[in-house]
C-alpha cells in the first residue's frame, strides 16, 4: 500500500488549497491517510448523518412508506429535482431520502432536518463519535452561512459515518440507496460500468468531495476526498478523479488476505 499512498500524495502535490484523503481497506484492514482529523465545510456529505438519523427513527417504529405532500414552500434552490416539480406531489419518507442522496436534492434533505430536528441529527452525529461533524444550517440558507454558520465534517469522521452504516441493521437497504448515486462525476469516473461504489458527493465554491465504499473483486474499500480552498474547483474534481482511479487500480488486483 506505500506504493498507493506515494501515488496519491504526488496527484495531492498538484492540487490546489487543502485535501485530506483516506483509503483503507476493509478486507486486508491495511490504511493510509493524510489529514484526516482536518475539519472541511461538509457540503452535501452531512447528508448522511441525515439518512442515518432517519433509519434510527425507522428502527423505533416510524413507517418510511408514510406519504407526505410537498408545497412550495418546501422548495429551496440547489441540486435537486423537486423544486421543479409542481406542488402537491405525494411523496414517502423514504423517497425524500433517495433523492437527498441519489440526486443530492437539496429540498429532500432540508424537509427531512425538518421533520428529523437539527437537534436530533445533532445528537446522532454525537453518538457516532463524529467529533468534526456538525449541522448547523439547512441547505442554502444564505442568512445562516453570512452569520457564519457552517456544516462541518472531516475525512475520519466520514470513515466512521461509513463503518456505522456498514454495521447497522438497515445496512443493506442504507447501501442500495448510495449504489444508486448519480452524482459520478468524481471518484468513480474510472471505475468502469460493472464497479459497485456506494458513495455521496458534496461540493462547494472551492470544494470538492467524495467518500464511499468501493466493492470489487470480493474486496470492499473505503475512499474519502475531501478539498477546500481550492483554486479551481477542477482541481478538486480531477483530484478525486486521480484517488479513484488509483484505488480501483489498487483493490482491482487479485489479492489474498
Amino acid at each position: 500500500m506505500e506504493e498507493l499512498k506515494n501515488a496519491i500524495q504526488r496527484q495531492r502535490e498538484i492540487c490546489s488549497g487543502t485535501s485530506a484523503v483516506i483509503v483503507k481497506n476493509l478486507t486486508t484492514g491495511e490504511r493510509i491517510a493524510f489529514r484526516e482529523r482536518e475539519v472541511f465545510p461538509a457540503a452535501s456529505l452531512i447528508k448522511l448523518p441525515i439518512l442515518f438519523t432517519l433509519y434510527k427513527r425507522k428502527k423505533e417504529g416510524f413507517f418510511l412508506g408514510e406519504r407526505v405532500r410537498m408545497e412550495e414552500r418546501h422548495k429551496v434552490s440547489g441540486f435537486g429535482i423537486l423544486k421543479d416539480l409542481e406542488p402537491g406531489l405525494a411523496l414517502t419518507w423514504k423517497d425524500l431520502a433517495v433523492l437527498m442522496i441519489t440526486v443530492s436534492d437539496n429540498t429532500a434533505a432540508n424537509w427531512l432536518i425538518d421533520f428529523l430536528g437539527m437537534d436530533a441529527v445533532n445528537r446522532e452525529i454525537r453518538a457516532l463519535g463524529l467529533s468534526e461533524t456538525e449541522l448547523n444550517r439547512k441547505m442554502m440558507d444564505a442568512a445562516a452561512k453570512e452569520r457564519g454558520l457552517e456544516n462541518k465534517t472531516s475525512a475520519a469522521d466520514m470513515e466512521r459515518m461509513y463503518e456505522a452504516i456498514r454495521n447497522d441493521a438497515d445496512s443493506e437497504e442504507m447501501t442500495d440507496i448510495l449504489r444508486r448515486q448519480q452524482c459520478n462525476n468524481k471518484l468513480p469516473v474510472f471505475f468502469g460500468k460493472h464497479s459497485g461504489f456506494a458513495h455521496k458527493t458534496g461540493d462547494l465554491p472551492g470544494t470538492e468531495h467524495d467518500a464511499g465504499i468501493l466493492y470489487v473483486k470480493g474486496q470492499a474499500c473505503f475512499i474519502a476526498v475531501l478539498t477546500k480552498d481550492l483554486e479551481d474547483n477542477m482541481h478538486g474534481i480531477r483530484l478525486n478523479q486521480e484517488a479513484g482511479r488509483l484505488v480501483y487500480e489498487y483493490a482491482g488486483q487479485e489479492r489474498k488476505v
